[in-house]
């Protein structure tokens, strides 16, 4: 497992894109692990704790509207391209693990 950790600082474990794939295991295995604990009380505790978290993010998602300026630098771009310039595309969801 350590040397997975070790290696996720320069190769991508894991495309975040493609991640939505394996969120059904994910919480069946979160799951797993919750019923494992013998405490009924710190089962619910975080059980809740998740779902208050979850919350935080969802409304985060859902309410602020974050503007992107993909117009904005597209335009700066075009405008300061020398006839000799080319661009390079590196797609965002790819990259380290903990870049």
């Amino acid at each position: 497992m350590s040397i997975l950790f070790v290696i996720g600082f320069k190769l991508p474990m894991f495309h975040t894109r493609y991640t939505i794939i394996v969120f059904p295991l994910f919480c069946l295995f979160v799951g797993k692990g919750i019923t494992g604990i013998r405490s009924f009380k710190l089962q619910i505790l975080i059980v809740l704790i998740l779902v208050f978290i979850a919350a935080f993010t969802l409304s985060k998602y859902y309410y602020r509207f974050v503007k992107s300026y993909d117009r904005e630098l597209t335009d700066y771009v075009r405008q300061n391209l020398d006839e000799n310039d080319f661009i390079v595309i590196d797609p965002n969801w790819i990259g380290a693990t903990f870049e």
